[in-house]
């Protein structure tokens, strides 16, 4: 839920390599929770699991990190480096600007109904001196 609110981040690995595969089992994580029969979910956080998992399936599709075009010499031989793929940061960026007001929704339901009295601020203490 936090990925998906914004309070985390995913888990990116070095040069972003794991960013899809979080992404996809996040997705699958959510399929799992809607679809068990055993696991009971309100309406509200139904729906906005549902929003979060079509967007996170498909960027867990993409190639999340690029063959930057240089290599490291290593023991064994050239090891390519590998960085963010561009395309893949901003369908994420994306996805997290999309799930902005799904969020607020979503955050909105969840909370108890305000009423009048626990809006208004507490009287201040009066100052008694000791012995009056």
């Amino acid at each position: 839920m936090g990925i998906v609110t914004g309070l985390k981040d995913i888990k990116r690995g070095g040069s972003n390599m794991l960013a899809n595969q979080s992404t996809a089992r996040l997705a699958d994580k959510i399929s799992q929770v809607l679809n068990d029969p055993e696991i009971k979910v309100d309406g509200a956080t139904a729906t906005y699991l549902e929003t979060a998992m079509g967007p996170l399936k498909k960027l867990g599709e993409m190639q999340s990190s690029v063959h930057n075009g240089r290599f490291h010499a290593g023991r064994f031989g050239a090891i390519p480096l590998y960085e963010a793929h561009p395309a893949w940061e901003r369908a994420f960026t994306r996805f997290k600007q999309d799930m902005a007001q799904p969020t607020a929704d979503f955050v909105a339901s969840q909370l108890p109904a305000r009423t009048t009295s626990s809006t208004q601020a507490p009287a201040p203490p009066t100052a008694q001196r000791p012995g009056a």
